[in-house]
């Protein structure tokens, strides 16, 4: 084979992930107003795992043996292949929206300058970075799905091959959808419509760990999530929270002051707040339906103005996320983003992460009674001399 035949050769390393999002939890949930972190949660159904090559290369899949902590690598990973490496399988999985604010806590580089000790740990509340404790992570992975899965190229002769995302779609499961609006209508005597549940395509995050790199991204990306803000999450009300007992006890930030949530920077000195009404606001939108980001300002309290906190010298954190396009591989550029590079039997470790983001203004409840399916894919490409 000519060099210049070499070097355009793509190899396809095809990763096909499906999830199909199946509800456990009774509809109890809908008979108070749909809050982002409420208590539906759903199961995750996952296929096989399965990696094809083009000769010369050879690279294989693995994870890590429950019982020796050696790689165990396959061809392809397939839930008889997790059960010989000590795991139940890819088969049912908690799933419940939690997310990246405050990844900068345990985003953190080893001894040796990489994040191979490193997984995941996502914020599962919605915390204040006040006085409150600090964030509390999902230290068992229960709430989100994480994947650890290592690439080698046991062919000692070859070239170096660098790894690029072929695909990544996640899609709403519109039939699954219907059917589960209909029930749920049924339930609770009020109307869900597919529509709102379709909605879990545009708050599904999906992260990829590799030893020197982390990329959050947002398949079907429209515009900018913040980590922070104001929410109606600690009562079953239609109200905005406050500042109370669990925050510093300072005049204040008493509980007739509306409270900033996540995750911010600038003193509470800089927060503004508009002057409290004798009658209760309307809900944020003017719709008829209440939820975590779309809440009512209740009469007495003094509403937090987000817009003027910022212009004061508050700084929302935006989430660090890229639409899919900005990594998967092209053929006509030369700027493609490898996320690792394989030499002649090296290997490569990458965490892969599917989760609900619960700051995306799309997050609530009724997402956690939604289906959607997901493509994986990556490509690998021989490094030009």
């Amino acid at each position: 084979m000519r060099m210049n035949e070499m070097k355009r050769i793509t190899r396809k390393l095809i990763l096909k992930v499906s999830f199909i999002s199946l509800i456990t939890a009774t509809a109890s949930s809908l008979a108070v107003s749909v809050f982002a972190f409420a208590s539906a949660s759903s199961i995750l159904q996952v296929d096989d795992l399965s990696i094809s090559t083009i000769s010369p290369a050879v690279i294989k899949m693995g994870v890590r043996n429950t019982a020796s902590g050696e790689i165990d690598y396959y061809d392809q990973i397939t839930s008889d292949n997790l059960v010989a490496s000590g795991y139940q399988g890819l088969v049912d999985k908690t799933f419940y929206p939690v997310s990246s604010s405050f990844k900068d806590k345990w985003l953190i580089k080893n001894d040796s300058g990489t994040y191979s000790d490193v997984t995941p740990m996502f914020t599962k509340e919605y915390p204040s970075n006040g006085a409150v404790e600090f964030p509390g992570y999902d230290l068992s992975s229960k709430d989100y799905l994480s994947m650890e899965i290592f690439l080698k190229e046991e062919d000692l002769n070859s070239r170096d091959v660098n790894i690029y995302l072929k695909d990544l779609t996640v899609k709403a499961n519109n039939s699954a959808n219907l059917q589960k609006a209909k029930e749920l209508s049924r339930q609770n005597n009020a109307v869900v419509t597919e529509d709102q549940l379709d909605k879990i395509a545009d708050c599904i995050r999906v992260s990829i760990l590799t030893d020197t790199d982390y990329y959050i991204i947002d398949p079907n990306k429209s515009g900018t999530t913040v980590l922070a803000g104001r929410l109606n999450v600690s009562d079953a009300d239609e109200y905005y929270d406050t500042y109370g007992t669990n925050y510093q006890d300072d005049i204040l930030f008493c509980s007739t002051k509306e409270a900033l949530y996540g995750e911010y920077t600038g003193t509470y000195d800089k927060l503004v707040y508009d002057q409290a009404s004798d009658t209760d606001s309307g809900l944020t939108d003017n719709s008829l339906q209440s939820s975590a980001f779309n809440a009512k300002t209740k009469a007495g309290i003094s509403p937090l103005n987000v817009a003027e906190s910022v212009k004061n010298g508050i700084e929302l954190k935006e989430e660090d996320s890229v639409s899919s396009d900005k990594l998967i591989y092209a053929s006509d550029s030369s700027s493609n983003t490898p996320l690792v590079s394989l030499s002649a039997g090296e290997s490569h470790r990458i965490v892969i992460s599917y989760y609900v983001e619960g700051w995306d203004l799309d997050c609530t409840n009724l997402v956690q009674y939604a289906s959607f399916t997901s493509t994986f894919g990556l490509t690998g490409q021989y490094v030009s001399f």
